[in-house]
């Protein structure tokens, strides 16, 4: 068995899309994961599986399509991925609250990338490592120019954001 977390993209947002997360869990497990863990009400998920990334990701896709007869976006990480995308970036964060990861389902286009590249942030940073687009916002996601659906647009690819407390979370909670 190995160890994944799991993002679903725009669940309980606005009171649209509502998955209750007790919900969510027992329906992870009466589908053969175990251990599943949920963390607030934004669809990020603990769980053990023998199945490799595309067939959870598939597999949590289509029950959810089953279930509540709506499409989820659906992000699989190991364990071992989630620890090195913190490792690897921990030491230029300043406030967790501030600073997100959006997560890209592929990488974007030299092109795509170009377009977001040429746009000034007003105060506003970012940079891009392989499929994560880390970037701080200090006044704020609301005001933040640079936010998920953003990304999506000038990127064209499919994105999930999470501020950098909630990653750390997340990993806090795969050990417990």
């Amino acid at each position: 068995m190995k160890k994944y977390i799991v993002l679903l993209r725009g669940i309980n947002v606005g009171g649209h899309r509502k998955i209750a997360m007790k919900d969510l869990k027992i329906l992870l497990e009466e589908k053969g994961f175990k251990d599943c863990k949920t963390y607030i009400q934004s669809g990020n998920i603990i769980l053990n599986s023998t199945e490799n990334k595309e067939n959870i990701k598939y597999e949590i896709q289509n029950s959810i399509q089953e279930k509540y007869d709506f499409e989820v976006k659906t992000f699989v990480f190991e364990i071992d991925e989630w620890n090195k995308l913190i490792s690897e970036n921990t030491d230029e964060i300043e406030n967790g609250s501030k600073y997100f990861v959006a997560f890209l389902n592929k990488l974007p286009s030299k092109t795509s990338l170009e377009s977001l590249e040429n746009i000034e942030f007003k105060d506003e940073t970012w940079k891009i490592q392989k499929t994560q687009i880390y970037f701080e916002t200090p006044s704020g996601i609301g005001k933040s120019k640079l936010n998920n659906n953003f990304i999506e647009q000038k990127l064209k690819v499919e994105a999930t954001t999470r501020n950098w407390k909630t990653i750390l979370k997340l990993q806090e909670l795969s050990v417990n």
